[in-house]
């Protein structure tokens, strides 16, 4: 584990705060807060954050939005080259008071990018830069690749579900999790239903996918393991087409329109979930 490295965040007469990291694959990162706003990118690699509620699964071309006082945790998937900004807490009430995954389109990417690398923090051009990437934070298009997490209050559940997403291409029979955490099978199936509000199996397959979503979105199209585990075909047919990168051809709904593939497919572990096979 290692614990958080943000900026100094004392002097509050500075809009924007930053930060440029590199983490390595396997790398995870203690859960904390920040009394102010965070936007979580990176260039490259995915990240799994877990907030109290939810984790989000985070490729390139998505960054989590953070409100100040938010708990949260980073588990490094692939390496990360991390370029993150923080805003004052009199600019992070101007967004969203709640978590959001979001797309980063080009300019987005640049603006980020550009309040890393800017020095000079009292020119025109610095505070330009600030300006436009709110506008462009608040009119972001949302993404929804994330599954529930428990809470703290059973610690049993949350190692087995922490265990999972460290290695989900693993399979590990749910009689083993149940014995590695101390608890009964019957005990650990009414916790997954009561907390989680489904089944080992299906909470495990939503981590999978997820994962399996965010690697075809980061361009990693390497063949999964073979196992009960491996996905689909038909789950990676979706996959391929609803990779919500980059804008796609439309395709033919029922009554006989078109749609964009990215704006109809915003929840992809849904989406896969409900593939058969």
């Amino acid at each position: 584990m290692a614990l958080a490295a943000p900026p100094d965040l004392s002097n509050t007469t500075v809009p924007v705060q930053r930060v440029s990291r590199t983490y390595p694959r396997g790398l995870y990162i203690e859960p904390h807060q920040h009394d102010w706003g965070q936007v979580l990118y990176a260039m490259s690699g995915v990240m799994w954050v877990e907030t109290p509620h939810e984790a989000l699964v985070v490729p390139p071309q998505r960054a989590v939005w953070l409100p100040p006082g938010v708990p949260h945790g980073i588990r490094v998937v692939s390496d990360l080259e991390m370029r993150n900004i923080y805003l004052r807490p009199a600019l992070a009430k101007t967004l969203e008071p709640g978590v959001q995954v979001f797309e980063v389109a080009r300019l987005l990417r640049e603006l980020i990018v550009n309040l890393v690398t800017e020095q000079d923090k009292d020119s025109e051009y610095y505070h330009a830069l600030v300006g436009l990437a709110l506008l462009e934070l608040k009119r972001a298009k949302r993404s929804l690749l994330k599954v529930p997490m428990p809470d703290d209050s059973d610690r049993r559940l949350m190692n087995v579900c922490q265990a999972v997403m460290i290695e989900p291409s693993i399979h590990v029979p749910f009689e083993q999790h149940a014995e590695n955490a101390g608890a009964s099978v019957r005990t650990l199936s009414r916790l997954f239903q009561g907390v989680l509000g489904m089944g080992f199996a299906e909470w495990r397959r939503q981590v999978q996918l997820a994962t399996a979503v965010a690697e075809i979105i980061q361009g990693c199209r390497s063949a999964p393991s073979p196992g009960p585990w491996a996905i689909p075909p038909a789950a990676s047919a979706i996959c391929s087409v609803a990779n919500w990168v980059w804008p796609r051809p439309s395709i033919p709904w029922a009554n006989g329109q078109t749609e964009p593939v990215a704006e109809h497919s915003p929840v992809g572990v849904d989406l896969l979930a409900n593939a058969p096979g």
